[in-house]
């Protein structure tokens, strides 16, 4: 890849958040993981931008990233509910069917 520098690394902050909003919307995780790894290797590399353009990218970037992760907390959250709701009533389920096999073996 050619050194981002000026527009071009501005134009890369703007892909990565245009990604991290497209991923956290769809919940894809893999490709949010994919972009992130993306995104670590061009901070190592070029560091966080040194114009005021890049810097401005760079931030909303960061906000789009801070959302990204926000959205995944809550998805993890809901499906957490969900699993130990599901929990429940399989527990419930199987002290029902064990109620009513013990009341057909006493009849």
């Amino acid at each position: 890849m050619s050194e981002p520098v000026g527009k071009t690394l501005t134009n890369q902050f703007l892909k990565l958040e245009l990604a991290f909003k497209k991923y956290s919307v769809q919940q894809d995780i893999t490709k949010l993981d994919q972009v992130n790894d993306v995104l670590i290797e061009i901070v190592e590399k070029y560091g966080k931008g040194q114009s005021e353009a890049e810097k401005k990218a760079f931030k909303r970037l960061g906000e789009a990233h801070k959302k990204a992760i926000e959205t995944l907390e809550v998805t993890t959250q809901e499906l957490s509910l969900k699993m130990q709701q599901l929990k429940e009533q399989k527990e419930g389920l199987n002290a029902y069917q064990l109620t009513e096999s013990s009341h057909q073996l006493n009849r």
